[in-house]
Parts: structure tokens; sequence; C-alpha cells
């Protein structure tokens, strides 16, 4: 934080907020660390769901419809691109 206001060169105080953003990949382990499979195949080099994976839509849908606090912070809705819905989609 420090390195960014100096090379924005404004003050600290004229400092508002930060926000950050990230994709939501989600890659499957099991307990020892060992790659797990997400795909029919059953290839265990096949462990990751991309963040543009949308089989989770309707887990979406049920967490937007849960209309739970943590979508405050979601813009009041979640993304099948969003962890949550990939985990239920996976169970």
């Amino acid at each position: 934080m420090r390195g960014a206001v100096a090379a924005a060169g404004v003050a600290p105080a004229e400092v508002k907020g930060i926000g950050f953003d990230a994709t939501c990949s989600l890659v499957l382990r099991d307990a020892a660390g060992a790659p797990v499979t997400a795909s029919r195949s059953g290839e265990d080099r096949r462990d990751t769901i991309l963040w543009l994976d949308h089989r989770a839509t309707a887990e979406a849908e049920e967490c937007t419809r849960s209309r739970h606090r943590v979508l405050d912070y979601t813009g009041g809705t979640m993304s099948p691109e969003m962890q949550i819905p990939k985990l239920m989609w996976l169970k």
C-alpha cells in the first residue's frame, strides 16, 4: 500500500478505499494434497475447474435466492464462477 500510494503521488488521507479482484478457479486436492479429478474420464491431471465454468449456474441461483448477507458484498447475486456454487455442484 505504501508503495502504491507513493507511486500514485497522493497523500494517504486521500485514499478512500481499496479493492481487489481475482478469478475463482478451483483446484481439487485430497487430504494428502494429491490431485482429485474433476473429469468423468477419471484422469487426475484434470483437477481444476476454471473460473469461466458455468456448470454451477443452478447452484449460484440457489445461493442468490437465499438472500444471505454475504450477497451484500457481491452485488446482490452469486456468480457460477464463484467457489461456493462450484463446491455445491461438485457435491
